[in-house]
C-alpha cells in the first residue's frame, strides 16, 4: 500500500521547515492525566498552558477529520497511524492504543457544534494545511523564498 498523499506533504514540510513555533520547548505546557475533559478544553478556548497528553488527542482528531474531509481517508485510519506526527509528538497514542479515550472525545464533540472552528482548532487546522496539502507546501516555499 502506498503512502497517503498527505503523508508525502508532511515529509516534505519536515524537510523544509526547521523552526517550529509549537515546539514543546517553546510552549507553556502542563501534564495532567484527565484526557477527555482536557482534550475538550482544546476546542473551547485558545488558552495557555497547553495540557498534555490531551492536546495530542485533540490535534490527532483535527488532523484525522481534515484528512477525511479533504482526502477521503477514514477518520480511524488516520488516528491509527502510529507515525501520524512523524515521531514529533511524544504524547501521541494511535487509536488502537487507547480507543476508549478517542471514542469518548469524539462522542462529546458530537455535542459541540462547529468544534473545528473553536478554541485552538483553527490554528491546528492551519498547521495541517501547511503540513499536509499542496497549497500549504507552496505557501511554505513562497515564504522561504521571501525570506532569502
Amino acid at each position: 500500500m502506498s503512502e497517503p498523499v498527505y503523508k508525502q506533504y508532511q515529509r516534505l514540510y519536515e524537510d523544509l521547515v526547521q523552526d517550529h513555533p509549537d515546539d514543546f520547548s517553546k510552549m507553556e505546557i502542563i501534564i495532567q492525566d484527565e484526557l477527555v475533559e482536557n482534550a475538550l478544553k482544546y476546542f473551547e478556548a485558545a488558552t495557555f498552558p497547553l495540557i498534555y497528553p490531551a492536546k495530542s488527542y485533540a490535534v490527532a482528531i483535527i488532523y484525522a477529520t481534515l484528512n477525511e474531509q479533504h482526502y477521503g481517508i477514514p477518520l480511524l485510519e488516520t488516528l491509527s497511524d502510529p507515525d501520524l506526527f512523524l515521531g514529533h509528538d511524544q504524547y501521541f497514542k494511535p487509536y488502537q492504543a487507547d480507543p476508549a479515550t478517542y471514542n469518548a472525545i469524539l462522542k462529546r464533540l458530537d455535542d459541540l457544534p462547529d468544534w473545528i472552528d473553536k478554541g485552538w482548532a483553527p490554528q491546528t487546522a492551519e498547521y495541517w494545511r501547511l503540513e499536509c496539502t499542496e497549497e500549504g507546501i507552496q505557501d511554505v516555499i513562497l515564504k522561504m523564498m521571501e525570506n532569502t
